[in-house]
This record gives C-alpha cells, structure tokens and sequence, in this order.
C-alpha cells in the first residue's frame, strides 16, 4: 500500500483533497486503504466515525482550501496563508491609527513583515496566519471603540471577525476574550441587558404620559 508521512500540513492536505473528492461532505476525510478493505489505524488527529474521518485540528481551513488547490494545484494551498500575512500589515496599521496614532507606521510594518515568526507559518499550509488575520481585523474594527469612538455595529463586526479566527485556530479565544474584557462598560452586552432592566423599572415606576 502506497502512504507518505507529513507533520499536520499533511493532515490537512489529505482532508482538502477528501473535500474535492466529495465537495457535498466537505468536513468527512476517507479512511485510508489497505488493498480493498479500509482501516481505522490512523493519525491521532483523525477521529474515525462509521464509514469515514473527521480531522480535529482546524477542520475549517482545508475545506476552504479545497477550491484554491483545485484550481491551481498544490499552489494552491499556499494562497490563504500568503495572502492573510499580507493583510496583516494594513490591518495594523488601521489599528495604529487609532490606538496608537504618534508610534511610527514603518516601525510596525517592519515588526509586522521583519520580526514576526508568523512569516514562517505563512509559507506553509498552515492555518496560523489567517486565523492572526482575522483577529487582527476584529481588533482593527473595535479600534475605534477602544480609543473612545466606535459603535456597537462595529464590536459586532469585530466580534464575528474574532469568532472565525477562534473557528480556525482555538487558541484564538484567548485573544478573542482580551478584546472583550477591554471593552468600553457601555458596550458591554451585560451592560446593556442591565441598562435596559433598570430603564423598565423606571417607566414601571415613573411611567411616561
């Protein structure tokens, strides 16, 4: 039986080809093959259920990159975490703008390009820098609330930006949960909730008209 052996690009490699092969069940992988009959001896990131695979890690990712790789082949796969590490220069720089408007834009585009470790993860398929990308855009969203402005339409938008990162890598959360607990008290849900139960009472007890 033919195999080949890869650290996690592999994996998800295998669940992108999986979700061409069958674009109708983009998040099942095919068990492996031995002859005819199949096998549930697999990777410890593969779960085995019934007639087919689930790949925990990142499940999003390859079937995202599943038209990419169709279209042009393995270079395909490298399109995602390219383009996201790109993205994140001008995200940045939107959220300097806002909270830190007197640092130097060069400054952080060098950080950003020159000393961020996540330039290696961008030139594999690795799900890592547009799960970053994401985040960043959410924080690049709710800038404007940090500094003072902003609106409960933008943390939403945030929010949701934040919330697909979490969805590709889980470790997001952690940076996702930071951006809440600095939130301005007004944009709060809770807040609101509150706010909007103190303002009932008060019409129950001052009603108008």
């Amino acid at each position: 039986a033919g195999a080949f052996f890869s650290g996690d690009s592999g994996v998800k490699l295998i669940a992108a080809l999986d979700a061409i092969a069958h674009p109708s069940r983009p998040f099942e992988a095919d068990l492996p093959r031995i002859g005819s009959r199949t096998t549930t001896d697999v990777d410890q990131m593969v779960v085995p259920h019934g007639d087919h695979a689930h790949v925990l890690q990142s499940p999003l990712f390859p079937p995202l990159s599943a038209p990419l790789i169709a279209a042009f082949g393995l270079r395909g796969a490298y399109v995602w975490p390219a383009l996201a590490f790109v993205a994140l220069v001008p995200l940045l720089l939107a959220a300097r703008r806002q909270l830190l408007p007197d640092t130097s834009w060069a400054l952080l585009a060098w950080i950003v390009v020159a000393a961020n470790p996540l330039l290696l993860y961008a030139l594999e398929f690795w799900e890592h820098a547009p799960a970053v990308a994401l985040l960043a855009a959410a924080t690049a969203a709710i800038a404007p609330s940090l500094a003072g402005g902003g609106s409960s339409a933008r943390v939403a938008m945030g929010g949701a930006l934040a919330g697909a990162g979490v969805l590709l890598r889980l470790e997001g959360a952690w940076y996702a949960a930071g951006l809440a607990l600095i939130l301005p008290p007004r944009l709060w849900p809770v807040a609101n909730v509150r706010r909007f139960r103190l303002l009932a009472v008060q019409h129950r007890l001052h009603p108008l008209g």
